[in-house]
């Protein structure tokens, strides 16, 4: 019986640590996204039964340039969420402070800052930056060990931007390369954490990319809460019911034209 109230006790104090993390995840993430007349934005996150280290961020300096991210920290519960924040606060203070610091610029400040953090912990982060260049529509863009990133231009079909360096935190200098795409009107951007791909049925079956690609094909001309609600769907039925142990989040976005607003 001693026994028995024991292991209540820790199981409590265990799910006590979740629900703090949760809620330090949560109020880290924004509330609500940055209005660009000619982009149309969205960012949303499932939970799932265990606290993960996804987050996502938007940075816009009002003078033309939106800075967004969407990452995944390894691990659960507090250690993710507390890694979460300190990845969070650097990466704004060094886009606050570096002067049209570009994505690779970043991340390779922010790899050297983390480093010795991430390392100290066993811990890293995959990690996609992009910046949109509202003056000359430009989508700049480096990305550390993350994937999906989708790309359905207008007048094309859904591929991925793979990823050309690894996750922060896992050597002590950066790779990250200097992207940039011409983002036309009725192009298309969408990045999930694994999550997605990994959402997996009981019998270990996953989602993965190209059923994703498809998808994303597919929604194409819808508009970008529509596409967010039915690749949500899409992971939920494809599961059938099986319990996810990873957030599932992602981010839309969709270039307009600017007199929609």
């Amino acid at each position: 019986n001693a026994l028995l109230h024991k292991e209540m006790l820790a199981q409590a104090r265990i799910q006590t640590e979740m629900d703090l993390a949760r809620q330090v995840q949560m109020r880290l993430l924004p509330q609500k996204t940055p209005a660009i007349a000619d982009l149309r934005i969205t960012a949303q996150t499932k939970p799932a039964s265990q606290v993960g280290g996804d987050f996502y961020d938007f940075i816009n300096d009002q003078k033309g340039t939106l800075t967004f991210t969407i990452g995944d920290v390894s691990g659960k519960g507090m250690p993710a969420a507390l890694m979460m924040a300190t990845l969070r606060t650097v990466l704004r203070s060094k886009v606050g402070t570096i002067a049209h610091a570009k994505p690779d610029r970043l991340l390779a400040e922010i790899n050297g800052a983390l480093y010795p953090d991430f390392s100290e912990v066993d811990m890293f982060a995959t990690i996609f930056v992009g910046q949109y260049d509202t003056h000359h529509h430009l989508l700049y863009y480096a990305n550390d060990g993350h994937a999906p990133v989708i790309y359905r231009p207008a007048q094309g079909s859904a591929h991925l931007l793979e990823a050309d360096a690894p996750p922060l935190g896992v050597i002590d200098f950066n790779l990250a390369c200097a992207h940039v795409l011409p983002f036309a009107v009725g192009d298309l951007l969408v990045v999930t954490t694994d999550g997605f791909n990994e959402a997996e049925r009981s019998d270990g079956t996953m989602l993965g990319y190209e059923r994703l690609l498809a998808a994303v094909d597919e929604l194409a001309d819808a508009d970008i809460e529509e596409i967010a609600k039915q690749l949500f769907a899409l992971a939920h039925s494809f599961t059938e019911g099986h319990i996810q142990s990873d957030d599932q989040t992602l981010l839309v976005l969709k270039r307009i034209e600017a007199d929609v607003l």
